[in-house]
């Protein structure tokens, strides 16, 4: 009988409990998995990493790093540098938060998370092969700071500073790696978004059908790095008495379950890619057994391919396919179902086209493809049907319909074939005027020049203010950008022109600490900068800072832009910028063909 705390497994999903009999009984009986006695993860002391100690030490540590990755997928550490206090905290509000009765955890905004932060079993499940006997709270490392509204919990203090302390460590670990990939040691910080990290608490209650019917179900594991804290002197792991959490993760990438004794004090580093691999993006999670913790943060490994072809630059490919992924974020987040892509432009060839499609068909990716050429569209879906790859022709299906609407044939010509005009007409020469405007008055240059602006962004620093500025730019408009530092007073005419064409940014202060730490090692700042410019109390002032100059000047349309892309935060900018400009709500036509 499951208790009151225990979601109800066998009420709601009694279909997939019952119907077979036969599936529990083979469940009961046999594995298919080898068992290995015992096996000792490597053990890494990440003290020699200290800046103290010689360069041939840290060189050994960070050799030793990359090595355990690249054989074991997974290593311990020791030294890490994460108090025991934060940890035991950690533990106790976990403890506390999964002992709540279930209705109370399903119904309750818990310290303000996002109400579908609290997840249980398996929905999409069919059989007990796909279900997780497990329940969780899936919170983004965004949500953890700006839940802090009202008065503050103990649960909520301790989760973000375990958030923070643990990212620390990852992000340690992740510039490492990326630098035995071949990349700078900041690739991960600057090319991986905030929005993609998370904090997973999760809890195995005991299962009643079977010992070998394990919370956590077979999966591919996608991650490209977990920090995972298991308390081992709390109590045992429920369902099997030999295997922790993770060894069962290892068996998804090795065919094998391994048995070890675990190092007491130590938290786990897993990178289920090996050193070599390019593991190209990346998100922070973490999980909580009932007795451990786990912060990760994740690239695509063993996921689905998907190849785009183009026999141009491939943006409206790319562009595309982007915005359908945005479709499947709630699988892609749980990476149940991660997805790789793949783009291949310049393609105006067939022998070149074919080649990628045999290569799609090794792989089982996905072809979806905008190809001007009729008879190269052609054979992409006869080669496609082929090979046996299930494929989509973006392009078509919107070319044949403004055709028909319009009465006229389409060229067929790919944008830069030699048979079609670009004329440099006047759009393209406003264009270049604007980016060259917008360059000189970056970061609050020229502020005698802001009237003279179409759109005005300002904001703290590492708010994407500059970024934004190029890529509106390159739309035609003219930016100009002004930085919000404490102690330092806005220009004048900033509140002398036109209050419509200004825009604030702000930001979520958890990520603005992640990007500016990344910004300030890449720069080499030293650590009395650092503490002025990346610290958390210097951050959230800053951020009061801004919040109180936007609220004097109520015109200004304030933009949050934590998790956004700098095309979605454009398009608000512009849809604000039009809707004032027209005065009404219906967006006026962009541009004439």
């Amino acid at each position: 009988m499951e208790s009151a705390v225990d979601p109800p497994f066998q009420k709601t999903y009694k279909t997939i409990f019952f119907k077979n009999e036969d599936e529990v009984e083979s469940i009961n009986k046999k594995s298919s998995l080898v068992v290995v006695e015992e096996c000792e993860l490597p053990l890494i002391d990440l003290s020699r990493l200290s800046p103290n100690n010689d360069s041939k030490t840290i060189a050994d540590c960070k050799r030793d790093i990359a090595e355990a990755s690249k054989e074991w997928g997974f290593f311990q550490v020791v030294n890490h540098g994460i108090s025991r206090e934060i940890l035991e905290r950690m533990h106790d509000e976990q403890v506390k938060l999964f002992r709540k009765p279930f209705n109370k955890k399903a119904k309750d905004k818990v310290s303000n998370f996002s109400p579908d932060s609290y997840r249980w079993g398996t929905p999409s499940a069919t059989s007990l092969k796909q279900f997780s006997w497990s329940e969780a709270f899936h919170i983004p490392l965004t949500d953890i700071s700006s839940a802090s509204v009202g008065e503050p919990s103990s649960l909520r203090l301790t989760i973000e500073e375990f958030a923070t302390t643990v990212s620390n460590l990852a992000q340690g670990m992740a510039d490492i790696l990326a630098e035995n990939l071949g990349h700078s040691t900041t690739f991960f910080a600057e090319n991986c978004l905030p929005n993609t990290c998370y904090l997973r608490l999760n809890r195995y209650p005991p299962c009643p059908i079977s010992s070998e019917v394990f919370g956590l179900m077979p999966h591919t594991d996608s991650d490209f790095l977990t920090i995972l804290y298991q308390d081992q002197l709390r109590s045992k792991l429920k369902g099997s008495s030999k295997l922790n959490r993770w060894s069962r993760a290892r068996t998804v990438r090795s065919g094998r379950r391994l048995d070890r004794k675990p190092v007491q004090s130590t938290i786990e580093v897993i990178s289920p890619f090996k050193i070599g691999d390019n593991g190209s993006n990346s998100s922070s999670v973490g999980e909580y057994d009932d007795d451990g913790s786990e912060i990760t943060a994740t690239a695509v490994a063993g996921a689905k391919e998907i190849y785009m072809v183009s026999d141009g630059t491939g943006w409206t490919a790319e562009h595309s396919v982007n915005a359908a992924l945005g479709q499947f974020e709630h699988c892609l987040v749980d990476r149940n179902c991660s997805v790789n892509t793949h783009l291949f432009s310049g393609i105006d060839d067939e022998e070149h086209l074919v080649k990628i499609i045999k290569q799609a068909a090794k792989e089982g990716a996905m072809l979806m493809y905008t190809l001007a050429d009729h008879s190269m569209a052609e054979s992409a879906k006869k080669a496609c049907m082929l090979w046996g790859v299930p494929s989509s022709d973006i392009l078509s299906p919107i070319t044949e319909a403004i055709a028909a609407h319009i009465g006229v044939s389409p060229s067929g010509l790919p944008r830069g074939a030699p048979g079609r005009k670009l004329p440099l007409g006047e759009e393209y020469f406003r264009r270049i005027e604007a980016i060259e405007f917008t360059i000189k008055q970056d970061d609050g240059a020229l502020p005698q020049n802001l009237h003279n602006a179409d759109i005005v962004l300002v904001g703290v620093s590492r708010t994407g203010k500059t970024p934004l500025s190029i890529y509106l730019s390159q739309k035609g408009y003219k930016v100009a950008n002004v930085p919000i530092v404490m102690g330092v007073n806005l220009p004048k005419t900033l509140f002398e022109i036109d209050p419509e064409k200004v825009f604030g940014l702000t930001i979520n202060p958890l990520v603005l600490q992640t990007i500016r730490r990344a910004r300030a090692k890449s720069l080499g700042f030293s650590n009395d900068m650092k503490s002025t410019y990346s610290e958390m109390d210097h951050v959230r002032k800053e951020l009061e800072v801004a919040a109180k100059i936007y609220a004097l000047n109520p015109v200004w349309p304030v933009i949050e832009v934590t998790g956004k892309a700098i095309e979605e935060t454009a398009a608000v900018v512009l849809r604000l910028y039009h809707d004032k400009k027209q005065k009404c709500l219906m967006p006026r036509i962009s541009k004439r063909y």
